[in-house]
């Protein structure tokens, strides 16, 4: 019996894993719950004498075979994936996912004080997400006097404050029932309930989750009142009065403590929070999500019925916003798995996956309408339903179908519904040989998620040195040995194989470069990183036409990236193609602000242009040259003047402030006016001239 309760500890404590080195949370957990599912299935072996049949009474079960059959549909899609192993690694996790499934129905079912499991699992989980909130919130507000709202050191165990909001909020709906069922502390409930109407309100300050809190409440309120009023005899603890006490007061007086602190710490409240939803158009967020799911329709529409292939969404999303990107951040995820799912596995995939969640909720439903039945299971009932709407709200505007922990949940919470409903179908063929499947494929599974595992690893150097564009360490002899091949693609979708290119290239490795550049092309072929970098290879490799062809492709494909612009003007420079440098230029969005456009044209133009073409040069252009930035000044003066003069003003002038500072004033007065006559476009030259004769 104790067996039990370990193995369903273990599944549920999967948050707890910690980065060990990865890019991803989730490449962790995933190792970690293979290693459960195969201690599980070592223990039915050991204490079973049929554990295949073991396992297969646990199967049949509509649920779990819908879930099969979505990983089998899922493998299928894969014929229509961009990149072959992204969409294996995630068939990988959904394979660990639907083992645990299993596992979690098979303990669930041996656990005769399930009420009470599910008492202490929840209260207990809440526990720790509430104590890594407030620890380093009340430690902040000590520190610096008042706390960051929204600031990642909220995060807890999850790696995201947004998806701790959601693991907190869908383990709710069970406080409320316990605290009207009077199980457990009361008083500890109440405070339950408080704290995370307060964290999700006022440190989250997450919008969705806070409407998916306001809206839960009212759905298990109006539904309490209808048990209540439909039940053969009124229940107390269903009152009115009652459901005010337990239910909303916990969460009245977590908002008034928000108000309180916003006004304190100069926070916004839960009403400025929400208000922002008012306008669409000018909330970026709004707006950008509302992109995100058009591009996600526009795929799906493109192929409907097996979709994009499973896993594939990261790098499909990237097409339909190239011209926007100014650096690689992409929109990874469409932040609606409806719309995802649908995306990445077509419409089969979405009703497999989703049709679980629906049939069980359908379930729940009739016997929360069901009179007849005792009120007990009827209240039951509404709370897993409760739980399950809270999923599905988070999958209307966020992944957690990309999250191990928030899927986790998701099948514990279906477990037990599959218990509680005691949904089985009868024993087919089909039953005999899902086990021995799942037996077959378990080690691979753990392979696969081994090797994930040493890949992201390897992936968090990669791109902690790419974002410090720091690439003397590791060195090239331990970045050869990293894992490239399974996956191919960093948590970011760079290439592995471009980062380690870059490492090449700026070890003076230019033609070793190339063939990683062109592996990265196939492996993300929308990121246009690649194109980018080969151009900048063969101008080094002193290959004109070479570096042209491929800069000019992402310079066009992204055409607000200022260092595929860079690189596009330089390979031009080889060429002397002033004409073309200044066409590129002009073609630039107007709306772009972004100077470091103005500096890199002026930069390539001073190096193919004397000074008598500085009209051509400058013709249409509005530059603020005495805005401070000197990189846009060193650009001009030079096509004004040419470098070699630029330099030699600069030097004068130089002498003319150590003459200044020696006060020789006389000498500094005909540095700084030589320095003028050849650049006179520099004011700070005249400026230090009469500042010298004063």
């Amino acid at each position: 019996m104790k067996t039990n309760y370990i193995f369903l500890a273990f599944y549920l404590l999967v948050g707890l894993v910690p980065y060990v080195g990865a890019a991803d949370k989730v490449v962790p957990q995933n190792l970690y719950l293979n290693i459960v599912n195969l201690i599980a299935i070592c223990y039915l072996v050991y204490q079973k004498k049929n554990p295949l049949k073991e396992l297969s009474n646990s199967m049949n079960n509509l649920p779990f075979i819908l879930y099969f059959l979505f990983f089998i549909w899922s493998s299928i899609t894969v014929i229509n994936s961009i990149n072959i192993t992204e969409s294996l690694a995630t068939l990988g996790e959904l394979f660990t996912l639907l083992v645990t499934f299993n596992f979690f129905i098979y303990f669930i079912r041996r656990i005769k004080a399930l009420e009470n499991f599910i008492f202490i699992a929840v209260t207990s989980l809440l526990t720790i997400e509430i104590i890594t909130v407030l620890v380093p919130y009340f430690f902040e507000i000590s520190q610096v006097g008042s706390p960051l709202q929204r600031g990642q050191i909220y995060r807890g165990y999850t790696g995201n404050i947004n998806v701790l909001a959601y693991v907190m909020l869908i383990k709710i709906p069970f406080v409320i029932y316990f605290q009207i069922i009077n199980k457990g502390n009361k008083s500890f409930n109440f405070l339950l309930l408080f704290l995370t109407t307060y964290i999700i309100t006022a440190i989250f300050a997450t919008r969705s989750a806070i409407l998916a809190l306001f809206t839960v409440l009212v759905f298990i309120i109006i539904f309490l009142v209808y048990i209540n009023q439909t039940n053969r005899h009124k229940i107390e603890y269903l009152s009115l009065k009652n459901i005010f006490k337990t239910i909303l007061l916990p969460v009245i007086l977590g908002l008034i403590l928000n108000n309180v602190s916003s006004y304190a710490f100069e926070s916004l409240s839960v009403q400025e929070r929400l208000s922002t939803l008012n306008s669409i158009s000018e909330d970026k967020s709004l707006s950008q999500r509302l992109t995100y799911y058009q591009n996600a329709i526009e795929s799906f529409m493109e192929k409907p019925l097996m979709g994009k292939g499973i896993g594939s969404w990261e790098i499909e999303s990237i097409k339909y916003v190239l011209k926007d990107l100014t650096n690689y951040i992409v929109p990874y995820h469409a932040h609606n798995d409806f719309l995802e799912t649908l995306a990445e596995t077509g419409l089969p995939g979405f009703l497999l996956y989703f049709g679980i969640i629906f049939y069980i909720t359908a379930l729940l439903l009739i016997k929360v309408f069901d009179k007849k039945i005792e009120y007990k299971i009827r209240l039951f009932s509404l709370f897993l339903t409760s739980a399950l709407l809270v999923y599905l709200i988070d999958s209307t505007f966020n992944f957690p179908f990309d999250r191990t922990i928030q899927q986790v949940l998701l099948f514990f919470i279906l477990s037990i519904s599959v218990v509680f409903l005691d949904i089985n179908n009868k024993p087919t063929k089909l039953f005999s040989i899902l086990p021995l499947f799942l037996l077959i494929i378990t080690p691979l599974s753990i392979y696969s998620s081994s090797r994930l595992f040493k890949s992201s690893q390897n992936q968090a150097i990669f791109l902690m040195q790419f974002n410090r564009q720091d690439y003397s360490t590791p060195s090239i002899e331990v970045i050869d040995k990293f894992e490239m091949d399974y996956k191919t693609l960093t948590a970011t979708t760079l290439p592995m194989s471009t980062i380690k290119a870059i490492y090449y290239m700026r070890n003076g490795k230019m033609r070793d470069a190339v063939p990683l550049l062109k592996k990265g092309m196939k492996d993300n072929p929308y990121i246009y990183i690649n194109e980018s970098l080969l151009g900048e290879v063969y101008t080094n490799l002193e290959m004109p036409d070479s570096a042209i062809y491929y800069s000019k492709i992402a310079f066009e494909a992204t055409p607000k990236n200022s260092l595929h612009f860079g690189n596009y003007m330089f390979s031009l420079v080889g060429k002397k193609d002033s004409i073309t440098i200044k066409e590129a230029f002009k073609s630039l969005d107007p709306e772009i602000e972004d100077s470091t456009f103005d500096e890199i044209y002026l930069g390539a133009m001073a190096n193919v242009t004397d000074p008598a073409s500085a009209n051509f040069t400058l013709e249409g252009l509005d530059l603020n040259i005495q805005s401070g930035n000197d990189q846009l000044k060193k650009g001009y003066y030079a096509v004004k003047v040419g470098a070699r003069k630029m330099y030699k003003a600069d030097e004068l002038y130089q002498t003319g402030m150590y003459f200044f500072e020696q006060e020789n004033y006389t000498a500094a007065a005909n540095y700084f006016e030589n320095a003028d006559r050849i650049n006179p476009y520099e004011l700070a030259y005249k400026e230090n001239a009469a500042n010298a004769y004063l």
